[in-house]
């Protein structure tokens, strides 16, 4: 994955593979009080920087994904099921006894 960045309104752009994680990028967000913080949306959840890209979060310590299809069984407490965009699947217990 390539991104382009530019600190200067568009007019120089420069190309960074950030291999911090994701296979497709949906979204990003940035900070309007501090622009080095930046979140980017992808597949498996979401990545972070603080630093303006240099370096960025992993997404495996993160409780994110993107899921395409939720639902549920019968069970009590019952148990949810989703498959992740491009990442397999997930069975979890909607709570704890």
């Amino acid at each position: 994955m390539v991104t382009w960045k530019s600190e200067d309104g568009g007019k120089n752009m420069e190309g960074d593979s950030w291999r911090s994680g994701g296979d497709d990028y949906h979204r990003i967000w940035i900070n309007p009080h501090n622009p080095d913080i930046m979140l980017f949306a992808v597949d498996q959840g979401a990545i972070i920087t603080v630093n303006g890209g240099k370096t960025f979060s992993s997404w495996y310590n993160q409780p994110t994904a993107q899921f395409y299809h939720v639902s549920t069984d019968n069970a009590f407490p019952y148990n949810v099921y989703g498959g992740q965009q491009e990442n397999g699947s997930v069975g979890i217990a909607s709570r704890s006894k």
